[in-house]
């Protein structure tokens, strides 16, 4: 409960790697309470004082670690801190350097959502491809194979894709992948609760299918 205190003292103290637990913390707790820019703020300065450590495997996950949190907290608040493209872009440069699939996939698939959002769709094509290849050949857990196909259906609503887009969501909307408590890699203080994915999924089919004709 006073991890920022504890952060912010050991930060002045110049005890970084101290300092950078608490941040974590702070960051985690008050996302909880979907205050997100100030837990963005508690991770973008673990992140900075992260840059004052030896580099080791077990630094660079704890930076793929920070850099999901911020950038699933900005997809949440895209207007409060600028644009996080250069955050998914450097977790997918880091992720590809240490080979970590699961963090580049993720990477990959915020990088599409935020192209969406955008309405930069040839951008968030070539991310969706990208997503599919990464896929291709690797054993991936089913959460995060979901999140790649919700955004790539996303890209394909809005190029007017219907028919692929719509066969995406229905098999998003009946999924029974059930997500921890906590939300798990992707959604932990994201857009939506651990398993709301397929009532997302259920709306977006039907905008789907009303556009092809079938308001009823």
């Amino acid at each position: 409960e006073i991890a920022h205190v504890l952060a912010a003292h050991l930060d002045k103290a110049r005890a970084p790697a101290r300092a950078i637990d608490h941040y974590i913390v702070a960051g985690h707790q008050t996302a909880l309470r979907f205050a997100a820019l100030d837990a963005v703020a508690s991770y973008e300065r673990a992140h900075e004082l992260l840059a004052k450590l030896p580099r080791t495997p077990e630094r660079d996950a704890l930076e793929l670690k920070i850099l999901a949190m911020i950038g699933q907290l900005l997809i949440r608040t895209p207007y409060g801190r600028g644009d996080p493209i250069h955050v998914y872009q450097r977790t997918i440069e880091l992720a590809r350097e240490v080979g970590d699939v699961p963090s580049q996939y993720v990477g990959l698939a915020n990088l599409c959502l935020r192209h969406v959002v955008h309405s930069d769709l040839a951008l968030a094509t070539q991310a969706g491809e990208q997503l599919a290849a990464l896929a291709a050949d690797r054993e991936l857990d089913p959460q995060l194979l979901e999140y790649g196909t919700n955004v790539r259906a996303l890209t394909a609503l809005y190029l007017g894709d219907l028919t692929r887009a719509l066969g995406w969501f229905e098999q998003l909307a009946g999924s029974t992948v059930k997500l921890p408590a906590d939300g798990g890699l992707v959604h932990r203080a994201a857009l939506h609760g651990a398993n709301g994915r397929p009532s997302m999924a259920r709306a977006d089919a039907a905008l789907a299918m009303c556009l092809l004709g079938a308001p009823d």
